[in-house]
């Protein structure tokens, strides 16, 4: 079973990524291979960290909601103390 953090992974690559060239794109802007990209998509293996956090660095914007699914979330004032 797919997990919401792989539908949300997905929904990003579909958002972002240009449907001729996805995997050498992807594996281009983060030197993550093609193979593993496409696997992940396709639930072949799981979105693993090193996944998620090149694409939280090369789409910040959309690292919250990546994350959490809730988008406002980096916009709450909130401390850990």
């Amino acid at each position: 079973m797919k997990s919401e953090m792989h539908e949300r992974a997905v929904r990003l690559i579909d958002h972002v990524a240009d449907r001729r060239r996805t995997w050498s794109d992807l594996e281009k802007i983060t030197g993550i291979s093609r193979q593993r990209w496409r696997s992940a998509y396709l639930g072949i293996q799981r979105f693993n960290d090193e996944m998620i956090v090149a694409l939280g660095k090369h789409w910040p914007q959309y690292v919250c909601w990546l994350v959490t699914g809730d988008a406002k979330i980096g916009e709450r004032q909130e401390t850990l103390d």
